[in-house]
């Protein structure tokens, strides 16, 4: 299969480039102004909330428009978009995909109107909702954040300690469901996460422990933080055959990884 990813720089982008190229498809980035028949493409290309306005526009509206353009012309076969969890509302729980979207936030507000775009038209594929992705670049998502504190061994706030948390996944785990799942005629959304199992708490424990951190885990008050909403992955998992791997796993391999990358940039 030859697979055309945008964003191949960033941290989801190499890092499929990286996992596909140890198969035996032909991946390589998709050029706008170079003609390339690919069978699929994804789109991982974004700007994110930390963007300003414009940037955050011209990326996930202009850009994509460009790259829907560019796959239609060529006859690409299947788009995969990648999405956001940031596209529900704040006040839900334990959220699908069918939960009320928001309209209050120009970033997830693109992600929904990039959804639309592609739906529209005509080319089949799928939307995948992502909560926060293990990264090994940036420290966008919850999880890097606690990372980079208790690499540190600074203090570390949490809220709701014993609430079961799946906010996050691996590209490793993003890689396996969009390198086994089928060709289909249509276009669809689904999230995807990582196992509702382990808690909040344990979750900072795990990278606690993985960074042989001091940081103290500060427990706050809070009847309810959005950081720590719960996604339901159970489409993902009848329909399409994800198969998440335990939380434990992933967030060792993701620290062993990102360590690795923060020691190697600071030797």
């Amino acid at each position: 299969m030859k697979i055309g990813i945008t964003g191949h720089e960033g941290d989801a982008g190499s890092g499929l480039v990286r996992l596909f190229k140890l198969t035996e498809s032909i991946v390589n980035p998709v050029r706008v102004n170079i003609d390339f028949h690919f069978d699929r493409i994804i789109h991982t290309a974004a700007m994110h909330p930390v963007h300003d306005v414009k940037s955050i526009l011209d990326s996930n509206i202009i850009y994509l428009q460009q790259i829907i353009d560019y796959s239609i012309r060529l006859g690409v076969k299947e788009f995969v978009f990648f999405s956001s969890t940031s596209v529900y509302k704040d006040d839900m729980e334990n959220l699908n995909e069918d939960s009320d979207l928001r309209n209050d936030d120009v970033y997830s507000v693109t992600k929904i109107i990039g959804e639309e775009l592609i739906y529209k038209s005509g080319l089949n594929g799928l939307s995948i909702r992502i909560p926060g992705l293990l990264e090994f670049q940036k420290s966008y998502c919850l999880m890097s954040k606690w990372f980079d504190l208790l690499l540190k061994n600074m203090p570390v706030e949490i809220s709701n300690p014993d609430k079961l948390f799946n906010g996050y996944i691996s590209i490793e785990e993003i890689f396996t469901f969009i390198n086994s799942f089928k060709a289909f005629d249509f276009f669809d959304t689904v999230n995807l996460a990582t196992l509702k199992s382990i808690t909040v708490k344990d979750t900072v424990e795990i990278i606690k422990r993985n960074l042989n951190s001091s940081s103290e885990i500060i427990i706050k008050n809070a009847i309810y933080n959005t950081n720590f909403r719960s996604y339901c992955i159970d489409k993902a998992i009848t329909l399409y055959g994800f198969k998440p791997e335990e939380p434990e796993n992933v967030i060792n391999r993701w620290c062993t990884n990102r360590k690795e990358l923060y020691e190697s940039c600071n030797s």
